[in-house]
């Protein structure tokens, strides 16, 4: 059975709890008692900073912005001439991977390009 942490054993924070081996696991501490901390606490122990996911903050800074004002453009704005090529070179018979060569770019991006032309 899991056992189920409250809060931080370092600063009562009850979010986001890290098991932390007191003896590392590395030095047999496999098996040995664990307390659980926070992520900032976590970090702390180790000599480290914490560093928030960036990713998070930007979704949520999006998600601010299109609340705002809706019609504002989030996100890389589709580079246009590339766009007008891939459909071309797609239309000439060309496979994704083939164009993606051909003009330098990810081949994600050629799939996505493609994917928006067919909408």
């Amino acid at each position: 059975m899991a056992f189920n942490p409250v809060h931080c054993g370092a600063c009562g924070f009850t979010e986001d709890l890290h098991e932390h081996h007191i003896v590392p696991r590395g030095q047999d501490g496999l098996n040995l008692p664990t307390v659980w901390l926070c992520i900032p606490c976590h970090a702390a122990v180790h000599n480290r900073t914490w560093d928030p996911d960036h990713g998070i903050l930007v979704r949520a800074g999006i998600a601010k912005s299109r609340a705002k004002d809706p019609t504002k453009w989030t996100g890389r704005r589709p580079d246009l001439a590339n766009w007008a090529r891939v459909k071309e070179l797609k239309s000439g018979g060309m496979g994704p991977a083939a164009i993606a060569k051909e003009l330098g770019i990810a081949r994600s991006s050629v799939y996505r390009m493609l994917e928006t032309a067919s909408d």
